[in-house]
């Protein structure tokens, strides 16, 4: 009866109306989505900085990519992967943590108890029968969150030295039209060591990993590939679960067929938007259970956005953005700057501190000021001499982050942009 059940309901999702419906004129036949655990904006750019993500790198210059692909609250793993697998918030279909137990949950889905929320595994299947899925990843709860409706012809559950060309070998003889792989040791490792040199190799090491993934990937007939993240992490590159602007905002990168080169994405994201995109490029409308929307622009078939001040009053194929049209040389309206400091960890609390200036006061400006950096080389200096290499590094990753692009959020994403007619 269960199964009946469920079989009627995901016909039903497949007859909504979709929650953001365009037509792709050339789609891609074959997606692969790549997870990269953990990976904070700013050790990618550091990383990238030093050449030690050559391939994240080339992704970027060839395909459409975002900085400020928002992750979902609690910026943790569980509900995080599961949003990009579902379609959803937290708030929808209730994995709030990595303890999360389908048969204890603290929050049901929205469906209700024993209706798992549909994934992009579930939807294809019932969409495709015949279609060929797959899935590798090193971490235990990924399979925990597909187990139920993954309706998937490969899993592999093993470390990323072993999954990674494994997932290769599947895509080049398999010719699967959805592959989800999943790259674990970037956040291991900033677990165990917090930001700095350890974890920028643990970058590099991902970064080879994509790229082994990559070249299987350029073997398929009209292939995009997604990759995406499930969170930032704090100042120190420790800790995440919080809310901050390095825990929230992740990386995004869509490269392949009919993508856009080059190209930086306006529209507002956030990381589970990766399954609409996939799922509709493959020729499924997302349900109404689903919050997550495709992003037309990056595909060179679609129109970009256009900026306008007021709705258009007539029917445009153009989508758009509402922008007030403040001048971005004005003054921000945000009146205090804050610097949270993660100092340590007692037990399992997290000891910080935070610090709130008033926006235009002396101290706010030595500290946002063009003598941050300079003050921060110096404490680098005396740090080293005084303290030793720990806290060296320590105080250097700290002035690589106040330098580094994630400290940008007073800054408009839609800076630059004219105004639509």
């Amino acid at each position: 009866m269960k199964s009946t059940f469920s079989a009627l309901t995901l016909g039903a999702f497949l007859l909504t109306e979709p929650t953001l419906a365009f037509q792709l004129t050339d789609p891609p036949s074959h997606v692969v989505i790549v997870g990269i655990d953990g990976l904070s904006i700013s050790a990618l750019h550091s990383a990238m900085q030093d050449g030690l993500a050559p391939n994240m790198q080339r992704l970027r210059r060839e395909g459409s990519w975002s900085d400020r692909a928002r992750a979902v609250l609690p910026t943790v793993s569980g509900p995080n992967w599961y949003s990009i697998l579902a379609g959803t918030g937290v708030e929808m279909h209730g994995v709030d943590s990595n303890n999360w137990v389908r048969e204890r949950p603290r929050l049901l889905g929205t469906d209700g108890p024993c209706v798992p929320q549909p994934t992009l595994f579930t939807l294809l299947r019932v969409a495709h029968p015949s279609t060929t899925l797959g899935a590798f990843f090193e971490w235990p709860m990924i399979r925990t969150l597909l187990e139920p409706t993954s309706a998937l012809n490969t899993t592999l559950l093993a470390p990323d030295h072993e999954s990674i060309p494994a997932a290769a070998a599947f895509l080049r003889t398999a010719r699967p039209e959805l592959t989800f792989v999943y790259i674990g040791e970037v956040d291991e490792e900033g677990h165990r060591s917090g930001g700095g040199t350890r974890q920028q190799r643990a970058v590099a090491v991902a970064d080879e990993q994509l790229g082994v993934v990559m070249a299987a990937v350029e073997t398929l007939e009209k292939p995009m590939l997604l990759v995406v993240s499930d969170h930032g992490r704090d100042v120190l590159g420790w800790d995440h679960g919080h809310v901050t602007e390095g825990e929230v905002n992740t990386q995004f990168i869509a490269w392949g067929h009919n993508i856009r080169a080059n190209h930086r994405i306006i529209s507002p994201l956030r990381n589970m938007d990766a399954a609409a995109i996939a799922l509709t490029s493959l020729g499924v409308h997302p349900p109404l259970q689903w919050t997550a929307r495709p992003v037309p622009e990056i595909f060179l078939s679609t129109p970009l956005p256009l900026a306008l001040s007021a709705p258009p009053s007539t029917a445009s194929p153009h989508p758009w953005i509402y922008h007030p049209g403040v001048p971005t040389a004005q003054e921000s309206c945000v009146s205090t700057f804050r610097l949270d400091v993660p100092v340590g960890f007692l037990g399992e609390a997290r000891v910080s501190w935070t610090v709130t200036f008033d926006r235009g006061s002396f101290v706010c400006g030595i500290v946002a000021g063009g003598l941050a950096v300079p003050i921060l080389a110096m404490l680098v200096v005396a740090a080293r001499k005084v303290f030793g290499k720990r806290v060296g590094r320590w105080v250097e990753t700290m002035r690589r982050r106040v330098d580094g692009p994630e400290y940008e959020p007073l800054s408009s994403p839609l800076s630059g942009l004219e105004l639509g007619e």
